[in-house]
């Protein structure tokens, strides 16, 4: 907890841990000429809570201490009493010191608190430094150039994205010369699939839109697409139903399928490729020895784990899932785990689990691996994240669960074409009722909409026809943790024991 005070000349700052207590050690540095005090309480040689009357200690740095439990050095301590570059602290909820703010200032052209707002929540969280950040603005009004043209912060936002996506591109291609952008091969399969400029530039137009990005991003994401079959990828295929590579081949819109099927370079799939045996075998292997930290690996389906992962074996060496998975993860540049058996174990995993199966962040005890829910998964995602991945050579913003937000963060309830039947009160009461004839809200039949977080309602399945609920039945939060026992029934949540 953080508290700012002012009052007359003094200012009180309050800094608390919440293991704070009682059993506590002070150390006091203050300044009769500043009239500053800074109290340090210390227990077990870590900080519990700081007071501080008139300082200049920074506050980043005391939080940061208090929330990785740091042993305390007493001479940085003294040090930080001392005003730094960034000069004082303004507002404690944001971290924002006086020199930030003129910064923003005289950068854009600022003028006023309320314009203020749009680079920096100074001043707005808890609104006792108001009054101080808006002095500061006005006395940095001079500071800005009489001839600077004002942009807006989306504006301004925008422009340092597509310069970033455009600078990590050519920072790939530096790394990749060998697999540099190359818009030829894209152009040839364009003639060879019969797919116009249209076609392709309204489907660019659908991801970029789908990846919550802005439009003028579209040329990045075309320059994507044209580098997909550069990125090798291991697709494995460990216990499910291959719902999810056969949603993955039926992706939206007539021809592109077989375009972005034919961009992303599935060196082994054990389901889609030509290869069989040691053939396959040895496609596998050479990918593994000669281009470790370039692949993607791709899982799909639960992994095993009672009698050691004997319950599945693949393979001419009779590996065990596990044994295959743990091979393939271990110099992979990123791994997905796509749909819900590979999330959680899914329906493999559904009580009573004799096989033990789980996910494949369980089965490698990693917190890295993104997760791709869904039964299936939607292609979009899929292709998308790959996309996100190679535009930008990092990953995208991900929820606690390690699913993208652009794809996981808005519920399937709030998207539904059935919402307004649920906010006048029209269920369907039974199937094929009246309400069910005339497209009534599903939550009545156990539809789980409201507990699930997917761009089902949006993207939908099969080339962008239907998803469950347009097509009669309820959702089944298929996307959310141990979903096949706790979700996939016709019961509402409160009903169940």
């Amino acid at each position: 907890m953080i508290d700012m005070l002012k009052v007359g000349a003094f200012e009180l700052l309050e800094a608390r841990a919440p293991d704070y207590s009682e059993n506590f050690e002070k150390i006091l540095i203050t300044s009769e000429k500043d009239y500053r005090v800074d109290e340090y309480f210390v227990e077990n040689d870590t900080l519990t809570r700081f007071i501080g009357i008139n300082t200049n200690v920074d506050t980043g740095y005391i939080e940061s201490l208090m929330k990785n439990a740091q042993k305390i050095d007493l001479s940085a301590l003294y040090q930080n009493r001392l005003v730094g570059e960034r000069g004082r602290l303004i507002c404690s909820c944001e971290h924002v010191y006086h020199k930030d703010i003129v910064d923003t200032v005289v950068a854009n052209g600022v003028e006023n608190f309320l314009e203020y707002g749009a680079f920096s929540q100074a001043g707005r969280v808890c609104g006792k430094c108001k009054k101080m950040v808006e002095s500061v603005i006005k006395e940095s009004q001079h500071l800005i150039d009489p001839h600077f043209v004002k942009k807006s912060a989306e504006k301004l936002a925008r422009e340092k994205e597509i310069a970033l996506a455009k600078k990590r591109i050519e920072k790939y291609n530096k790394l990749h010369p060998e697999n540099q952008i190359d818009s030829q091969q894209l152009t040839s399969s364009l003639d060879a699939f019969d797919i116009t400029d249209r076609d392709l530039n309204s489907w660019i137009s659908m991801v970029t839109a789908t990846m919550h990005l802005h439009p003028e991003f579209e040329g990045v994401v075309k320059e994507g697409i044209n580098n997909l079959n550069k990125v090798p990828i291991i697709w494995l295929e460990l216990a499910d139903c291959s719902g999810n590579s056969e949603a993955f081949i039926k992706t939206a819109n007539p021809g592109i399928a077989d375009l972005i099927f034919d961009y992303i370079s599935l060196d082994y799939h054990e389901l889609l490729m030509s290869a069989s045996g040691d053939q396959s075998e040895s496609v596998l292997e050479h990918i593994l020895a000669t281009q470790k930290g370039e692949y993607i690996l791709i899982v799909e389906g639960a992994i095993p784990m009672a009698m050691e992962g004997k319950y599945l074996r693949i393979g001419p060496k009779g590996e065990t899932g596990l044994e295959l998975l743990q091979k393939c993860a271990k110099d992979a540049a990123l791994i997905l785990s796509v749909g819900s058996c590979a999330f959680d174990g899914g329906v493999v995993a559904a009580a009573p689990n004799p096989t033990g199966a789980v996910g494949v962040s369980e089965a490698l005890g990693r917190d890295d691996i993104i997760n791709l829910p869904g039964c299936p998964a939607n292609p979009i995602n899929i292709v998308g994240t790959l996309l996100w991945y190679l535009m930008f050579s990092e990953l995208p913003a991900l929820d606690k669960f390690n699913r993208p937000l652009w794809a996981y963060g808005s519920r399937i309830h709030d998207n539904c074409e059935r919402r307004g039947h649920y906010e006048l009160g029209e269920f369907v009461k039974e199937w094929g009722d009246e309400g069910a004839k005339k497209g009534w809200c599903l939550f009545e039949m156990g539809c789980k909409g409201p507990y699930t977080h997917a761009n089902c309602p949006t993207m939908k399945f099969n080339q962008g026809t239907s998803w469950p609920v347009q097509a009669g039945h309820g959702c089944m939060g298929c996307v959310e943790k141990g979903f096949f026992d706790k979700y996939a029934n016709e019961r509402k949540i409160e009903e169940e024991t």
